[in-house]
């Protein structure tokens, strides 16, 4: 094998090398997108979850208010009864 030859076999060594890295370099940028993305989306289920926390708390809140009226309006009736 001459020297030409050498050259040769290690241009086309490098060049395949350089498509292995280039694709290499693409799947790592369509991994990054992905993992943007999906971080944007963690963020906004975060603020969703936390505004579902909220309102269930209201939620909460008004229930116990109205088993209080309940429960007040229940006396009322037992002592008209009575």
């Amino acid at each position: 094998m001459n020297i030409d030859e050498r050259i040769q076999n290690i241009t086309t060594g490098m060049e395949a090398m350089q498509g292995r890295l280039d694709r290499l370099m693409s799947g790592l940028e369509a991994m990054k997108e992905r993992h943007d993305a999906l971080t944007i989306n963690l963020e906004l289920l975060g603020h969703e979850i936390h505004d579902i926390k909220i309102a269930s708390q209201q939620d909460g809140e008004n229930i116990r208010a109205l088993a209080r009226i309940a429960e007040i309006h229940n006396r009322r009736i037992t002592d008209l009864e009575t």
